[in-house]
């Protein structure tokens, strides 16, 4: 997961030797932005638990 133009995107992707291939690219849906919003914030910085 990341952002690609202000957008959470999904990149699924293989390693083929030393090439990497790409599978998908897609807009995250609502439950994977909220993971990512859980974990990393909104800021997309990991979160510390005190």
């Amino acid at each position: 997961m990341g952002e690609l133009g202000g957008r959470l995107v999904v990149l699924v992707h293989t390693q083929r030797g030393d090439a990497t291939c790409i599978i998908s690219l897609r807009k995250a849906n609502e439950r994977e932005i909220r993971w990512f919003e859980e974990r990393l914030g909104e800021d997309g910085r990991p979160r510390h638990h005190a």
